[in-house]
């Protein structure tokens, strides 16, 4: 399942080559893995085979699902843009998982915590 495509994610970075298209994959994965273990929700709640979001039977997107596409946008850019790590945000002990602040925001409700 493909939750974010090649063309989405090349729109979002504003890229227009594709000389880096086996990293951006990468990206891409790594970001939804991330995004997708963070809320603890399985892609298959969220997306049909297809990658596209699921609707409910009144016919609107489930809850969450355009929030997760763009927190993983938001992921892969911070991937893209901090390719070597040099510029790695340190997160404060307590704080949690280490996404980008604004994929966090857009996530934080749809969480599932693990209780340890």
């Amino acid at each position: 399942m493909e939750i974010i495509t090649i063309t989405q994610a090349r729109e979002h970075l504003r890229s227009d080559t594709n000389d880096d298209d086996a990293d951006l994959h990468m990206k891409i994965d790594a970001a939804t893995d991330a995004v997708l273990d963070y809320i603890s929700v399985p892609a298959s709640d969220l997306f049909d085979a297809d990658g596209e979001p699921k609707t409910g039977e009144d016919g609107q997107v489930v809850r969450g699902a355009r929030r997760v596409q763009q927190a993983i946008l938001l992921t892969v850019g911070w991937f893209y843009e901090d390719r070597d790590g040099s510029m790695e945000q340190a997160v404060k002990t307590g704080h949690g998982y280490p996404l980008p602040r604004g994929a966090t925001a857009l996530l934080y409700s749809l969480r599932k915590p693990t209780i340890a």
